[in-house]
């Protein structure tokens, strides 16, 4: 009944295009979905088709991860550099102070996780169970790290990096919101090997045994550097 702007009659042309395509039957209509493979709607066609120009991470081997669903968000955002560090959060204006509940330095991801002197402890603990003592600098450094002590064993990479960093993450809390001094870095390994215990009875039969085998094994290494470390303090007090 009226005049189409320009742009709205080739829009208007185009649907009568489309129209016209379809081909009519006598069959009874129904409800397809273009987007996913069989026809029918999921969140996850949408979310494909909405990210279909975009390259990068997917971040499979997180989400495929036999760990709880929190962690494997920690892990993510950890991926992103998104974890609530005192880096990020003086990136989103926060008014504190930048630096490290353990040390002097700036609290990035990668020093609170690698390269503070207390994540340093921790990882060579790691290493003396691969028997190694190089450490990790950063997440992409763990993996090649892994590769070369661990070469058979990819599927618990993610497992241990989460292990780790989350008790390392809630160790920083404990020190940061309620002040309890981190007495040794040791402090840090225990709990991370009994998150691995714990997750553990998420897995099944041999891979199970080795999760179980390999949180073991890192808990006595632990117990047994931290008496090698305490040894010089309390000859010196003698």
């Amino acid at each position: 009944r009226r005049n189409l702007h320009p742009p709205l009659k080739d829009q208007w042309n185009e649907l009568i295009g489309v129209v016209n395509s379809w081909q009519l039957s006598e069959e009874t209509d129904g409800i397809r979905c273009r987007l996913g493979n069989k026809g029918k709607f999921s969140s996850k066609s949408v979310y494909s088709y909405k990210e279909r120009n975009l390259a990068g991470c997917d971040f499979r081997w997180i989400w495929k991860a036999k760990i709880p669903l929190k962690i494997q968000i920690f892990l993510w955002q950890l991926f992103q550099d998104a974890v609530l560090t005192r880096d990020v959060m003086k990136r989103r204006k926060w008014a504190g102070n930048p630096r490290c509940s353990f040390c002097q330095n700036r609290e990035t991801s990668q020093h609170l996780f690698f390269t503070c002197p207390v994540a340093r402890v921790v990882w060579r603990t790691v290493g003396c169970v691969f028997g190694t003592d190089l450490c990790p600098d950063n997440l992409w450094q763990y993996f090649s790290w892994c590769y070369t002590f661990l070469p058979d064993d990819a599927k618990f990479y993610t497992f241990g990096l989460a292990a780790i960093c989350w008790a390392m993450w809630n160790c920083r809390n404990r020190a940061t919101f309620e002040h309890k001094k981190l007495r040794t870095p040791f402090v840090v390994v225990f709990p991370a090997c009994g998150y691995m215990n714990y997750w553990a009875g998420l897995m099944e039969g041999a891979d199970r045994e080795a999760m179980e085998r390999g949180a073991k094994m890192l808990k006595t290494n632990a117990a047994t550097m931290m008496r090698i470390c305490a040894a010089p303090a309390e000859a010196a007090m003698d």
